[in-house]
């Protein structure tokens, strides 16, 4: 494709490929005006060369999937428990203190654990948690 530039120094810098490429990531709907009102130029074997067409339709595609997705993103609802305000969770937190909580453990779990802490041959005893043996001869 022929250019009106002889050479890759004489193309402005907004007109080369290396800005298309940082300004889509910047602000891509200016690219894709600019694709449309002239067009982008790389160097190829010492000639500069300008993008095809069809390019421009492809950057313009980019933008729009972005732009839906960015709207879809923002009209997303949002969780429930986002909405409840901090004097709404004080409150229930509040009520939820007030109410008594019976909690009872099963006693085979109390006599279960007390059995399995005892060790009858403890060399270290605590008073009253392990008994010493009572046949050792001195």
């Amino acid at each position: 494709m022929s250019t009106q530039y002889d050479s890759y120094d004489q193309v402005p810098w907004y007109r080369r490929w290396w800005f298309a490429v940082i300004g889509a990531a910047v602000f891509m709907p200016a690219i894709v005006v600019m694709a449309f009102r002239g067009g982008f130029y790389f160097s190829k074997d010492g000639q500069v060369k300008a993008f095809p067409k069809w390019y421009r339709f492809v950057l313009l595609g980019i933008c729009l999937l972005a732009l839906a997705g960015s709207m879809l993103e923002q009209e997303a609802p949002e969780p429930e428990a986002a909405r409840i305000s901090e004097d709404e969770l004080k409150a229930m937190f509040q009520e939820a203190m007030k109410t008594p909580v019976n909690i009872q453990a099963p006693q085979e779990s109390a006599s279960a654990a007390g059995e399995a802490c005892y060790e009858p041959n403890s060399k270290a005893s605590v008073k009253g948690w392990a008994k010493k043996p009572s046949s050792e001869t001195t």
